[in-house]
Order: C-alpha cells, then structure tokens, then sequence
C-alpha cells in the first residue's frame, strides 16, 4: 500500500499499546476497514480512468519468511494464511518457515498485521492460561486464531455488502462491481502464481489436542477484532468460555 496510508494504519494500531483493550480492538478494525476500502478506492479510479493502466505491481515469492522455525508452528500459520487471504496474498510452508508469495504491498500489509496480531494472541494467552499446560495453550492459540479468521471473512462480506449498497445508481453499481472483480482478479493471482510455480501439496489440518482449551480460544478471541461488526469485551475482562 502507499506510503500515506501506511502511516494511517501504523498510527491506528499503536493503540495496540494501550492498556485499554476496546481501543486496541477498534484499531485493528478500522485498520483492516481502511486498507480494503483504499484497494476498492484505487480499482474504481482504474476501471473509470481513460488513461491507460499502469503496469502492475509484479507478483513474486517473498524469499525471507515472514516466520521461521525449525517445525511448523500451526497456529502461526493458520493465522498468516488468514492475513493472506483478506489482504491479496498467499502463504505456505518452506520446512518449518512460513512465506509469502505477492506484491510487495500486500506481503509488506501482511507482515505488519501479522505482527500485531502475534503479540496480540500471546497476550491473551498468558493472561487465559496462566499455569496450564503448554498443550492446552497451544489449542487456545488455535481457537483464537479461527475466531479472528472467522471475523476476517465477514468482514470482506461485510465491506463489499456496504460498497454496493452505497451505490446511488445502476451504473454506480456496475462501477463498484467491476472494481471488485479487480481486486478478487489481483488476489487470485497470488494464489495462481503459486500454484504454476511451487510444489505445494495440501496441508494436513492441524489436531487439537484439548478441545475445552480451543472453545476457550475461539471466545477469547472476540477480543481481537478484525472488523466492524460484534463488540469485543470490556477492557480487563476475561472471556467467558472457559470450559474444564
């Protein structure tokens, strides 16, 4: 993304550090709002412009991981597969390695998020799990990372709901539709790229070892909001789904 609005979203999520948990949540939302609304923004003025395109930014693999390790940590990847795919990119496993394969925007979006993300999961795991067993906070991990990926694909429903019902009229209307057939058409080339160039077999879904410690993560994880719709809980609450 430009530099401008970079500097927005940085700006927004540094209330990341603030001891107040509503902010930091309503951050991330208005963050993740801003970035697919500018992508929107810029495809509009594209299919609407006489002047001729630009060319594109070029798709390619990121060589250095956004994650490395030794073995995969699962609930990482889950969670970088998320960002990927609400941002224009595409992730996978190189050994125990998470990369990125896209523009260098939409990689350069994905890394700041994941990030932010990451420290925000690891947050609310110690302040969850104190004294359990690292089995039970891994499954936690993994439960609050289906609920963010969870809010992330409503919250692209959710946005490309708005931008139609925000057109006046039938060709306003087929403006926004042609804009968003861009944006699918310039995320689905990361995943094409990928699919010509790796060899990339399916991965295995990752098991869940305490599935009482996953419902837990999948409530504690409304405190990481992603998008506009469903509040997160009060600053200094624990969630309500602890089940032993």
């Amino acid at each position: 993304m430009d530099t401008q609005i970079l500097s927005k979203v940085q700006r927004l999520l540094a209330l990341s550090k603030s001891s107040n948990e509503h902010e930091a949540a309503a951050a991330l939302a208005q963050a993740q709002r801003l970035m697919a609304r500018h992508k929107l923004t810029q495809a509009m003025i594209e299919v609407t412009s006489d002047e001729p395109e630009a060319p594109a930014e070029p798709v390619h693999r990121k060589h250095e991981p956004l994650h490395k390790s030794t073995k995969k940590v699962t609930w990482k990847g889950r969670l970088a597969a998320s960002l990927a795919r609400a941002n224009g990119a595409y992730m996978y496993y190189r050994g125990g390695d998470i990369v990125l394969v896209g523009r260098d925007s939409d990689v350069a979006t994905v890394r700041y998020l994941f990030t932010w993300c990451v420290r925000q999961v690891d947050r609310i795991t110690r302040e969850e799990c104190e004294g359990e067993s690292r089995s039970y906070r891994n499954s936690f991990r993994h439960g609050v990372v289906r609920t963010i990926s969870d809010r992330l694909h409503r919250e692209a429903a959710e946005a490309r709901q708005e931008a139609r019902a925000a057109a006046p009229t039938g060709s306003s209307l087929v403006v926004v539709d042609k804009a968003l057939a861009k944006v699918d058409a310039r995320a689905a080339e990361s995943v094409d790229w990928a699919k010509r160039n790796l060899n990339i077999s399916a991965g295995r879904r990752a098991s869940i070892s305490d599935g009482g410690a996953y419902s837990h993560g999948r409530d504690a994880g409304h405190r990481v909001s992603t998008g506009g719709s469903g509040p997160g809980l009060p600053a200094g609450s624990k969630s309500s789904g602890r089940l032993r």
